[in-house]
C-alpha cells in the first residue's frame, strides 16, 4: 500500500494554510478566536488533497479539514475529536480493515474474551 502521507514541503504548507484562510476561515468554531498555524498539521496528501488537523490553542479544540489545491476548494469539516495529530497520521498510514480481521474479532467475542485480554491481544506487537 502507498503510503497516504506525503511529504509536505514549508512553502507548500503555506500555500495550503493560506487557501484554506481565504476560502473558509483562520478562526475557531467554537471559541472564535484565531488559529495559529503551528498548531495546524496536514495528516494526508494524496495527489492535489490534503487534510489537516486544526487545534485552537485557546480552546483546545481539534478539527478536520480539507483543501482541494488545483480548484481552490476547502471545506471545514466540524468533527471535533481528542485525537492527537500524531493519533491521527497513525490511522491515516493503518492498512484497510479486511473481512478476514473482522471474522476473528467475531470468534474472540464469541469465546467470551475478557476486554482486558482483548485490548492486550491488540496492543503487543506482532
Amino acid at each position: 500500500m502507498q503510503n497516504p502521507i506525503s511529504v509536505v514541503t514549508p512553502k507548500e504548507k503555506e500555500e495550503i494554510l493560506t487557501q484554506f484562510q481565504d476560502l473558509v476561515s483562520g478562526y475557531c468554531d467554537k471559541c472564535g478566536r484565531p488559529y495559529n498555524k503551528k498548531y495546524i498539521n496536514v495528516i494526508q496528501k494524496q495527489d492535489n488533497v490534503y487534510v489537516l488537523h486544526l487545534m485552537c490553542e485557546h480552546c483546545k479544540a481539534n478539527m478536520l479539514t480539507y483543501v482541494i489545491k488545483s480548484i481552490g476548494l476547502s471545506n471545514k469539516v466540524q468533527i471535533y475529536t481528542d485525537l492527537s495529530v500524531d493519533e491521527m497520521k497513525n490511522i491515516a498510514m493503518s492498512q484497510p480493515v479486511k473481512a478476514d480481521d473482522l471474522l476473528d474479532i467475531c470468534e474472540i467475542f464469541e469465546k467470551d474474551m475478557k476486554a482486558e485480554d482483548f485490548i492486550n491481544m491488540l496492543t503487543k506487537p506482532s
